[in-house]
């Protein structure tokens, strides 16, 4: 890809359960100077960046939105290494936020954040990559065989805890992933979010 193009990355949901009519979609932007993973968030690249946000409820209740009080926004921008990915998830005033260390791939007690991404839009083979609040690491390769965790790659996570917010910076180079070699691609994303207190799961695409 040319720095001299600005070229768009497609990015939208490839849950097969969904009609391709009701699908989000997200235009994501090339950037010339990539944010530095710090979960500040104040880096240009997220100045003029698409917002996701309209989280829904997938566990324990089935459609509801996300409460008054909690709100999940995602942005997400590129360059020719990696893909940067920059969330805020806050909760309600009676939640406290939990941040149990653990090792990579446990997820222990703690709030969780989760990129779900398909460069082949295929609806089966996705990389997902999970960040807790405590700031752990987990990621797994998907298949018809179910969630791969032994499947491990390098990439970058950052976390910062408020009181009644937290904010996850991410980066996610490329060749973490496979994918064909084209100007314009079509990628199938979602994102998710697991309150573990109350053991609440939700998603940008129901």
């Amino acid at each position: 890809m040319s720095q001299k193009r600005l070229i768009y990355f497609l990015v939208f949901i490839t849950l097969q359960s969904i009609a391709q009519s009701n699908k989000k979609i997200l235009w994501i932007h090339y950037t010339a100077n990539p944010p530095k993973i710090d979960a500040v968030f104040d880096d240009m690249v997220w100045q003029n960046a698409t917002e996701a946000s309209g989280f829904t409820m997938y566990k324990p209740g089935f459609g509801d939105a996300e409460p008054i009080g909690q709100k999940t926004t995602v942005k997400m921008g590129y360059d020719n290494k990696a893909l940067y990915i920059a969330a805020k998830l806050t909760v309600p005033d009676n939640y406290t936020i939990p941040k149990q260390f653990t090792t990579r791939d446990s997820f222990g007690q703690s709030d969780t954040f989760s990129v779900a991404i398909n460069p082949d839009n295929d609806g089966v083979n996705d990389f997902v990559f999970h960040v807790m609040s405590s700031g752990t690491q987990a990621d797994a390769k998907i298949s018809i065989d179910g969630a791969d965790f032994n499947w491990n790659v390098i990439w970058d996570s950052k976390v910062f805890v408020g009181k009644h917010f937290w904010r996850v910076e991410m980066r996610i180079p490329y060749a973490a992933l496979r994918f064909n070699n084209k100007n314009t691609h079509d990628w199938g994303v979602n994102f998710y979010r697991n309150n573990s207190l109350t053991n609440e799961k939700y998603s940008w695409n129901f």
